[in-house]
């Protein structure tokens, strides 16, 4: 008796379980649930994206070159009367001008010993020296002050037979190349003539200086 009654009581729990089940096997029918759903959270909205600001200069003296290098001017700048190349300090200098063909006065301490034509070319000044200096070409053709001019070295017979090629031929006529700043130079005035004419020499070879 005691046991059919605990069968009773158990067939009973397990009857509502059994009927839940069947009905959500039947097809077109929904089991319903007791539990709740909760609602999505929300998702946060994402952060924009901060601007991109420049980094901070550096400091100290790595800093202060890269201004300095911003805002120096050029290495190579023209000034009146200062040398692009500067001698090193004690070397004795003597006074040159050099009129440029657009009549500019170019008014430079130069070392003593230079060449009109190098003094040019250091100073960015258009006076060509095709031929560098080894006389075989009229291009360096200069007009030098009279009174300087009879100062000078007589011109060898290479720098005549040159000369004799050069464009507006006067008679203070020299070539650049051959002219050398000295203490009888100082205060001379160099004028560049209107055009050089370039007749090299045949088989002319540049020698390296």
């Amino acid at each position: 008796m005691l046991f059919s009654a605990a069968r009773q009581r158990c067939a009973a729990a397990v009857r509502p379980a059994l009927a839940t089940a069947s009905a959500a096997a039947r097809p077109g029918q929904t089991p319903k649930s007791t539990w709740a759903v909760s609602p999505a959270p929300a998702l946060a909205a994402p952060a924009l994206a901060a601007p991109l600001t420049p980094p901070p200069p550096p400091s100290g003296e790595r800093g202060a070159a890269v201004v300095l290098s911003a805002t120096s001017p050029p290495h190579r700048r023209r000034h009146p009367g200062t040398y692009v190349c500067p001698p090193p300090p004690g070397t004795p200098t003597v006074k040159l001008t050099i009129v440029e063909r657009d009549g500019n006065r170019r008014e430079l301490d130069v070392p003593v010993g230079t060449s009109v034509l190098s003094v040019a070319h250091s100073n960015e000044i258009d006076l060509e020296g095709a031929c560098e200096g080894s006389l075989a070409c009229s291009t360096c053709h200069v007009y030098v002050d009279e009174p300087t001019f009879e100062r000078l070295p007589e011109a060898c017979d290479d720098e005549l037979d040159m000369l004799d090629l050069a464009f507006g031929l006067r008679e203070n006529s020299r070539l650049g190349c051959q002219v050398i700043c000295d203490d009888t130079t100082d205060g001379m005035v160099v004028t560049l003539p209107a055009a050089t004419r370039n007749m090299a020499v045949d088989g002319y070879v540049p020698k390296p200086h």
